[in-house]
Order: structure tokens, then sequence, then C-alpha cells
């Protein structure tokens, strides 16, 4: 399971975390990108444990907020052409996104999660021994 973006906005991360539980088999994976301020200590260990889930991995992505420091500056220099080409709504869509996040970019910290349901007991496959 892929969930790019989207835990940060969620109004209960705690239930969101076990709905992935939820719905991921034990032993599957998902991978989770975020963003945290800088100045944060990330309380995703301590969600993830309580959501059943396992970190199984931590990747800073420290070229992201870079990235979108420089689309966010296309978008805004290029905003005619957006216009033209998506249309007014998506163009002022994502403007609107541009002008929100590009200040807060400096601040922040781009990392992926891995996640893992573990697998319990009654999940592991039954070998029966054969005689010698």
């Amino acid at each position: 399971m892929v969930c790019v973006d989207a835990l940060g906005h969620a109004s209960d991360p705690l239930a969101a975390l076990a709905e992935i539980h939820r719905i991921l088999t034990p032993g599957a994976r998902a991978v989770i990108t975020r963003a945290v301020r800088r100045d944060t200590e990330p309380a995703w260990h301590d969600q993830a444990r309580a959501a059943g889930l396992h970190v199984e991995h931590v990747q800073e992505r420290p070229d992201e907020p870079a990235m979108w420091r420089r689309l966010y500056q296309l978008w805004q220099a290029r905003a005619d052409d957006l216009a033209r080409h998506l249309g007014e709504a998506q163009a002022c869509a994502m403007l609107a996104e541009a002008a929100r996040h590009h200040p807060t970019l400096p601040g922040r910290r781009a990392v992926a999660l891995t996640l893992r349901r573990p697998l319990r007991c009654t999940d592991q496959p039954h070998v029966e021994e054969t005689p010698a």
C-alpha cells in the first residue's frame, strides 16, 4: 500500500493508521511519505505502534523540499500557461497550493516510512513434520 503525503492531512492520524493496519495482510508493508517541521520530533514510531504497525525503515528525503520550491516557483512564473492548458479552476488550485506551501518549505523535513503489519502466531503457516 502506498500513501503519498496524505497522512499529515488526516483529521485523526491514529485512526488512519489503524485503517492501514486493517487493510494490510499480516506481513504486508505500507510506504508512507510525510513532511514534518524540522524543529519537531515526529511521533510516527509511537503512532505506528499504537496502530499495531512496526516502523521498518525511515528514509530521509533531503532534496524534496527544494524540488517543491522549484516546482512552485515554476507554477507561479507560468500561471497564464497553466490556466490556458489546464483550465482556470485547476490553475487557481495549483497556485493556491503554491502560495500556501512555498513559505513553509525552508522549515520542512521530508521522509518516506516503511511500515509493516507484523505476522501473528496464528497467521504463521502450520508445517506438519513427517516422521523420518
